[in-house]
């Protein structure tokens, strides 16, 4: 999933750096782009309410039959804040590291979009919610959501389902 601490630096720093090393920098910057597409092309057949088209870019995102809901909740907190960007005034690095790489998530998609999305991932957000916040060692806050554990007896297809069935 698209998380790389280098890309919440200040935007363009590497443009001053050695030919060789900019050069890295910014194949690094194509491969996040690429994911991020591909990202965007997964959340898509989720709009769509495209079982098949999901599974195959899915793959391509995640290849392993196991802890497939580890990047389903990654996508899930992608698709909060497209949304959230999408429908409030905040500005995008209020929301996600400097802001950029959300705008250019948000290009993907429009408004109406990122709602439907957003629906696409209510039961799995309200699974991922216990009954009330709790605050976890380390995270020097309360949490609306669980930190620790993924929510019991909800796997790839009951995600699937979820959205599949809430038209």
């Amino acid at each position: 999933m698209p998380n790389v601490h280098w890309r919440h630096w200040k935007p363009g720093f590497y443009y001053y750096l050695p030919d060789m090393v900019r050069q890295q920098f910014e194949t690094w910057d194509q491969i996040f782009f690429a994911e991020f597409d591909l990202v965007a092309e997964i959340l898509h057949a989720i709009t769509d309410n495209n079982r098949p088209q999901f599974l195959a870019v899915f793959e391509k995102l995640h290849p392993s039959p196991y802890d497939c809901m580890v990047s389903i909740i990654m996508l899930s907190k992608l698709a909060a804040k497209l949304y959230k960007f999408k429908h409030s005034n905040d500005n995008p690095s209020a929301l996600w590291g400097n802001g950029r790489d959300l705008v250019y998530l948000a290009g993907h998609f429009n408004d109406q979009q990122a709602e439907i999305l957003w629906q696409r991932f209510h039961e799995l957000d309200q699974r991922l919610k216990p009954s009330s916040a709790k605050h976890y060692p380390g995270f020097q806050r309360t949490s609306d959501y669980n930190a620790i554990d993924m929510p019991p007896n909800f796997e790839m297809d009951d995600f699937i389902d979820s959205w599949e069935n809430s038209h």
